[in-house]
């Protein structure tokens, strides 16, 4: 039935406050990394800073941070048009993760 929510779910959303939280996103990143198999996925190890308690990648002046329900980009190249700028993206679903992640590959092998 479409539309409604599994029972892991929802025992997600009612324990973290959202169904996609912080270690679900890192757990499927560090598999979707696994499934790519390639030089850039190994690039992009995925660390714990326990300082901010907050999962990250760092490459190439470009930074992606994990969060409950939401992962953030931010371009730290100076002179860059979105130098600084954090951006936003909710996680709702699998093909959201894959897309930012595919964006912040582009990003930090400069294809943008």
């Amino acid at each position: 039935m479409s539309g409604e929510i599994d029972k892991k779910d929802l025992f997600d959303a009612i324990k973290h406050g959202h169904v996609w939280h912080m270690q679900k996103i890192v757990d499927y990143l560090n598999e979707f990394q696994k499934k790519l198999g390639n030089d850039v996925a190994y690039m992009h190890e995925i660390k714990w800073d326990a300082n901010e308690k907050i999962h990250y990648i760092y490459c190439n002046e470009y930074s992606l941070f994990i969060s409950d329900g939401f992962i953030e980009i931010r371009c730290e190249i100076d002179n860059h048009p979105d130098a600084f700028k954090e951006i936003k993206y909710p996680i709702n679903k699998e093909y959201d993760l894959v897309k930012i992640y595919n964006e912040f590959v582009k990003n930090t092998l400069g294809e943008q």
